[in-house]
C-alpha cells in the first residue's frame, strides 16, 4: 500500500497515484516562526516551499479553532517546558510525539497542535460487512442507501451542487458549524484549487431551482456512499531541512508533522502535531559557487570586451569521467 504523501501547503499539484493530505498544523507552526523572528521570511534565502508556507500561515489561524488549537514558539529548554505546560492546561496532558524533550539553550522551537471533533448532527448508516467497490477492493461506508427515510438527515447534509456522479459537492453538518465536506470533480490541478472550488459552492449554496424543487436536501431515492477513513501519516518536510533562518545563526533540522485522522458514520476526528527546529550552525554556511548544471565558460584576455573562447556547456560530453579508486 502506497503511503499517503503529505503537503504543508494547499498549494500541490494532485498526485496521479496516491492520496495527498494536508493539515494546518505546519502552518500553524511557521506563523509562530514568523512572529519569534519578526520576519515574514524565515529562511535566510527562501525556496518556493518557504514562500508557500508564509501564504498558508497567514490563513493558518483563521481555519482551526482556537479551542481545539494550540501554537507556539520560543528558544532553548525554557520554551519546552512552557509548551508542556501549557498542553497540559490546555488538554490534559503535555505527551506528544514529537516535542524533544530538551534541546539546546540556544536551539528555536515552534510547535502546533490540533485535536478536532466533528460530531453529525445525525448519525449515518455504516455499512461494515458489504461495503461497496473503491478502485476494485471492498471497503466500508457510511451513508443513506436510497428507500424511505431520507428526511431524517434535513438539515444535517446539504446537497450544494450536483451535475452528474463524478461531479457533486455534499455537505455533512456537524454540531457547533463545523462540517465534512466531500466532493469529486475531474481538472483540477491542485490541492488548492479542489478545496476553493468545492468550498465556494459550500458557501454559494445550492442554487434557486434546487431548494425549490427540495435538491438540496437528500432524497428517498437518493444513494450516499462515503468511505470510512482512518489515515495514518507522518512526514519530515526535506526542502527546508539544513537551511539557515533569519538571520542566519541557525539551521533547521527539524521541519515534521504527524496526522491522525478518522471519518466514519458518527463524525470526524482529527490530530496533528507539527515541529520546526532550529539550531546553532556551528560554521556559517558559505555560499556554493558549484558547476552541477548547464553553465558558461569563457577565456579572456585582460581589459578585452569580448572573450577569445565562450562555451555553454551542459551535456557533459567534454567532462573528464572519475577514475575508479
Amino acid at each position: 500500500m502506497i503511503a499517503p504523501l503529505v503537503t504543508p501547503t494547499l498549494e500541490h499539484a494532485l498526485p496521479g497515484d496516491r492520496d495527498l493530505v494536508h493539515c494546518a498544523t505546519f502552518a500553524l507552526a511557521w506563523a509562530e516562526l514568523q512572529r519569534k523572528l519578526g520576519s515574514e521570511d524565515v529562511l535566510v534565502e527562501p525556496t518556493a516551499l518557504s514562500r508557500s508556507l508564509s501564504r498558508a500561515a497567514r490563513l493558518a489561524a483563521g481555519a482551526v479553532d482556537p479551542a481545539e488549537s494550540f501554537a507556539c514558539a520560543g528558544e532553548g529548554g525554557a520554551a519546552v517546558a512552557a509548551i508542556r505546560a501549557e498542553l497540559a492546561r490546555r488538554f490534559g496532558e503535555e505527551q506528544t510525539r514529537l516535542l524533544p524533550q530538551s534541546v539546546p539553550a540556544h536551539a528555536l522551537v515552534a510547535f502546533a497542535l490540533l485535536r478536532a471533533t466533528i460530531a453529525f448532527e445525525r448519525p449515518f448508516v455504516r455499512d461494515r460487512s458489504h461495503g461497496f467497490s473503491f478502485r476494485g477492493a471492498r471497503v466500508q461506508c457510511f451513508g443513506h442507501w436510497g428507500g424511505a427515510g431520507a428526511g431524517v438527515y434535513a438539515g444535517a447534509a446539504t446537497v450544494h451542487r450536483y451535475e452528474s456522479p463524478g461531479d457533486f459537492v455534499l455537505e455533512l453538518r456537524g454540531r457547533g458549524g463545523a462540517s465534512v465536506v466531500v466532493a469529486r470533480r475531474g481538472g483540477w490541478p491542485t490541492l488548492a484549487d479542489a478545496t476553493h472550488d468545492a468550498l465556494d459552492a459550500v458557501d454559494r449554496g445550492p442554487g434557486r431551482w434546487a431548494r425549490l424543487r427540495g435538491q438540496a436536501s437528500l432524497q428517498d431515492d437518493d444513494i450516499v456512499q462515503v468511505p470510512v477513513v482512518s489515515l495514518r501519516a507522518d512526514a519530515s518536510f526535506h526542502e527546508l531541512l539544513g537551511r539557515p533562518i533569519v538571520p542566519g545563526d541557525r539551521v533547521l533540522v527539524a521541519a515534521c508533522q504527524t496526522l491522525e485522522l478518522d471519518v466514519d458514520e458518527r463524525g470526524a476526528r482529527l490530530v496533528s502535531e507539527a515541529l520546526a527546529l532550529g539550531v546553532k550552525s556551528r560554521r556559517r554556511r558559505g555560499r556554493e559557487l558549484v558547476c552541477d548544471g548547464p553553465f558558461l565558460l569563457a577565456l579572456r584576455r585582460a581589459g578585452a570586451r569580448a572573450p577569445y573562447f565562450a562555451a555553454w556547456l551542459q551535456s557533459g560530453a567534454a567532462f573528464v569521467a572519475v577514475e575508479p579508486p
